[in-house]
């Protein structure tokens, strides 16, 4: 009989996969694992600790610190591209996030007040490094990987989100098991540490495996792009005015790891709090990535029938986003105000809240990839890498202005944030961001206009195109 060679041979094409990516995709699965168990919903862990405005002030400088190395490691990353260097910075990263998770083990069983803030943010400091560098550097290595069979990068981007993604709703499953959420903290801490230190070793060993692209070279070439003009002026103001509406939107996304997560506690029964806030999360990744790859086929699909203007479309999207932002803003609102003054308001399904994570979820998607493409199709090659750190950057100055709403907001002034949920006034702060969501999509508004101004598209240019070729 002769064996079937169409099946592996279309498998292959399709999903880029090699033999070196079996002993990184459990490493993958096992920091996706801490991710959805511990770090996702970190909120919960300080609601314990603190009272909410500290708590929401932890989570948010937290966030804002891993964007920091984030784009430390991004730089890194670009430089250093051998199998060696990129190899060993994941080395790193998981050695790290294990001392990171010891500590946590430690400090969740010291009872003197005074250590534990210490050992607290110690290890958290560690964590911060730890996922930033994961979130770098493993999906770069696992890039890495897809050179054997694939010399274009776009194919090699494409494969990986592909076995990034399918890694990462294996491990939102897994988290979701009963055996996990009944856990103790510090239990859930000694699984997590032995399942990252058996994937960690397996990693090690298939160093011989892995692509070795000696010291590198991009797709790209940078030979003469630094006497040429990043953007036209006007281009340039209209993504710094984009940006600004980024981070506003970024702000009401640090209400959904901090406030809407906190909500979900307060709502949720006692046997299954933990159960209840990983279907909330979960279901925000899980929309944020289903939104963001069905919008970008459709504006491929658009692309193919040249009766669309692309950067238009991905325009569209960043409105979209903001709407979705608005809708978001506004049903927490509602379900706030029933939750504070309806009479067995407080005695809610944790599960009315599933609206505001679900439009989080699809705000994410839609605005973040649509910055990110409008970037990229308006720079030349040697920048593009540029919008993915942009689109970073913009998620933790969000997260920044958070930070100060929470103090400001809770000040004397205000009083809107309290010792806890109950005796907060949150709806008021969802109104506050609904407005402010209001005027921004005014912003957005001025933007689109001023960026679908027929001369501007067309004439300007087409002028611009042709002096290039002269050149």
């Amino acid at each position: 009989m002769v064996p079937n060679i169409e099946a592996p041979s279309w498998f292959h094409r399709h999903t880029g996969f090699t033999n070196s990516i079996i002993f990184i995709l459990g490493l993958i699965w096992s920091y996706r694992m801490v991710e959805k168990t511990f770090l996702d919903i970190l909120i919960t862990r300080m609601w314990k600790l603190y009272d909410l405005k500290i708590s929401a002030a932890v989570v948010n400088l937290h966030e804002v610190i891993t964007i920091c190395f984030v784009v430390m490691f991004s730089h890194a990353t670009d430089v250093y591209r051998g199998r060696s260097v990129r190899f060993w910075m994941v080395v790193f990263s998981t050695t790290v996030c294990i001392v990171g998770l010891m500590l946590n083990y430690v400090e969740a069983g010291n009872d003197d007040k005074g250590q534990l803030h210490l050992w607290l943010f110690f290890s958290m400091g560690l964590m911060d490094l730890a996922q930033a560098g994961h979130r770098v550097t493993l999906r770069v290595f696992l890039e890495d990987q897809f050179r054997k069979v694939d010399k274009d990068k776009g194919e090699r981007r494409r494969h990986t989100k592909f076995w990034w993604i399918l890694v990462s709703a294996v491990a939102a499953i897994f988290s979701q098991l009963e055996t996990l959420t009944g856990f103790h903290f510090r239990t859930l801490l000694l699984v997590l540490m032995s399942v990252i230190g058996f994937f960690f070793i397996v990693f090690i060993f298939g160093f011989t495996f892995y692509y070795n692209n000696g010291k590198s070279s991009d797709d790209s070439s940078n030979d003469g792009a630094r006497n040429q003009g990043l953007l036209k002026w006007k281009m340039r103001v209209i993504l710094i005015l984009l940006w600004v509406s980024l981070s506003i939107l970024s702000l009401v996304s640090a209400s959904g790891s901090t406030f809407f997560l906190l909500e979900a506690v307060t709502l949720a029964a006692h046997h299954d709090n933990l159960f209840s806030i990983l279907v909330l999360a979960n279901l925000v990744r899980c929309m944020e990535i289903a939104v963001s790859e069905v919008s970008r086929c459709v504006v491929e699909q658009l692309e193919e029938s040249r009766e669309y203007s692309i950067p238009k479309m991905e325009l569209l999207r960043v409105g979209i986003g903001l709407g979705c932002c608005v809708m978001c803003c506004n049903i927490a609102v509602g379900t706030g105000t029933h939750r504070k003054y309806a009479k067995g308001g407080g005695a809610m399904s944790v599960y009315w809240l599933i609206p505001q994570f679900f439009l989080l979820g699809a705000m994410r998607g839609f605005a973040k990839d649509g910055f990110k493409s409008l970037f990229e199709s308006n720079v030349q090659l040697p920048f593009q890498r540029c919008g993915w750190s942009l689109g970073v950057l913009t998620r933790g100055f969000g997260s920044f202005l958070s930070i100060l709403c929470v103090f400001i907001c809770g000040g004397k002034q205000f009083k809107w944030f309290q010792n806890d949920i109950d005796n907060s006034s949150l709806n008021k702060y969802y109104s506050f961001l609904s407005l402010l969501s209001l005027a921004n999509i005014g912003l957005y508004i001025v933007v689109y206009g001023w960026y679908t101004d027929l001369w501007f598209l067309l004439e300007d240019q087409d002028m611009y195109e042709a002096r290039n070729k002269q050149k």
